[in-house]
């Protein structure tokens, strides 16, 4: 929180029940192991924790105030609602009426947190900007990032995810985007959503709701264009590689790890883009952020000079140095099958030798075993010298590239030093905690300096 708010007024905004003396709140937390003084304590329940039973730990460690849904029987102040999540909305939303800030709202199946990243970077240079921090892009996250806004800001940049039909609409409904982009619909969360066709309608959610004088980014290239333009009220962008798209790409140099170029096509003129980020499929990453910023009022040269500026998000496709002749790609935070295709197409692309380290891929539902094949196939089908595959989702294959391990210790095991390669790719799902190896293979990248 970058305002501070009394315990009277924050009860009186959420038309709540109050207790105890008046309190000035200048934070909040959800951890009672996080609470720093002054802060609000948010007692969320959960299937694995009840907030209300941390209480006294978090006022033992200066929170001033807690927000509960039942009195409880210590000496804090209290400030009570039925619903501890839909308040903390609540007060969310009336942050974001009175922000004087331009809002772009970001979801898709891939490419959100790097299209976040990049739009609040280009942005930057335009105006103070706030952006989401880290993953959090749901139904707690979001508010957390409206919280944070702070008066000075002229661009709030928000990511929204969702596992499930009606997350994306709930998430609008706070953020309320001047800008609205979906990056990508791909085979991700597909275990909760059932089908391809579920996830482009449930992402589509973006677009409804929609002001006359906001602005629809979205792919142009996709079967499911048709839908998303009939619920989009305002203008309409699309970006792609096909002639018919507003944001064109239209060629583009894959360098591997080393990097990419392209030229884009825009109503205002072509021009030359280069960027330090992995893979071709970011080339309409590149582009969907362009279409964002000159919505936003920025001139195409200042948006292509900030482009050359952006670095990798850690934990996607990353590059890390661990010596002279090793560089480690740190792809470790998430993984559906496109993107683990598209990671090993970019290790295929980068010369020397290559090592790729893949763990499994959540939430693919009855297709996972199918989808784990074809990763495999493909990993094999290249020049790839080495496979590490982590878990038990991976097919047995016979060839003497690929090396089998058990889980994700069972691979830090294995590396007492630094692998001779060229290259090391790290690429997972976040549930298989593949960023311990990361984070391995830079502490022995440090001792080998």
């Amino acid at each position: 929180m970058k305002t501070s708010i009394s315990s009277d007024q924050l009860a009186f905004l959420l038309d709540a029940q109050t207790r105890g003396v008046v309190a000035q709140i200048k934070g909040l937390s959800f951890d009672s192991r996080h609470i720093q003084a002054g802060d609000l304590f948010v007692a969320l329940k959960s299937d694995k924790a009840d907030g209300h039973d941390y209480v006294e730990a978090a006022s033992a460690s200066g929170a001033v105030a807690v927000l509960v849904e039942q009195w409880v029987p210590f000496a804090i102040t209290q400030i009570k609602v039925e619903d501890c999540l839909l308040a903390l909305a609540e007060w969310a939303k009336s942050v974001r009426q009175s922000s004087a800030a331009t809002f772009v709202g970001i979801t898709g199946s891939a490419g959100k947190t790097t299209v976040k990243s990049m739009v609040a970077h280009i942005l930057s240079a335009q105006g103070a900007t706030h952006a989401t921090q880290g993953n959090y892009n749901n139904e707690i996250g979001v508010p957390l990032t409206l919280l944070e806004l702070g008066t000075e800001d002229q661009f709030a940049v928000v990511e929204m995810g969702a596992r499930f039909k009606g997350d994306i609409a709930y998430l609008c409904a706070l953020v309320e985007p001047n800008i609205r982009i979906l990056t990508a619909v791909l085979p991700a969360h597909i275990e909760t959503f059932g089908s391809i066709d579920v996830i482009a309608q449930a992402k589509g959610e973006i677009f409804d709701g929609m002001r006359p004088s906001d602005v629809a980014v979205m792919p142009g290239d996709s079967p499911h264009l048709g839908d998303w333009q009939n619920r989009a009220a305002g203008k309409i962008v699309t970006f792609g590689y096909s002639d018919t798209n507003d944001i064109r790409v239209l060629d583009v140099s894959d360098r591997g790890f080393a990097g990419l170029s392209l030229c884009l096509g825009t109503p205002v003129g072509e021009w030359e883009v280069v960027s330090g980020l992995v893979g071709a499929h970011n080339a309409c990453n590149i582009a969907a952020s362009v279409a964002a910023c000159l919505a936003c009022g920025m001139k195409l040269e200042a948006i292509v000079t900030q482009v050359a500026s952006i670095e990798a998000v850690q934990g996607r496709l990353a590059r890390i140095v661990l010596s002279g002749e090793t560089t480690l790609v740190d792809d470790s935070y998430n993984a559906s099958p496109e993107a683990v295709r598209q990671a090993l197409v970019a290790l295929e692309r980068s010369g020397g030798k290559r090592l790729a380290i893949l763990g499994p891929m959540a939430e693919l539902g009855v297709s996972s075993s199918d989808y784990h094949r074809q990763t495999v196939e493909q990993a094999l089908s290249g020049n790839i010298d080495e496979v590490w595959l982590s878990g038990a989702a991976w097919p047995a294959v016979d060839d003497t590239r690929l090396r089998y391990f058990a889980d994700t210790q069972a691979v830090i095991d294995e590396l007492n030093s630094v692998p001779k390669f060229d290259w090391i790719l790290v690429k997972a799902s976040r549930s298989a905690q593949l960023d311990r190896v990361v984070a391995h293979l830079r502490a022995l990248g440090d001792l080998a300096c």
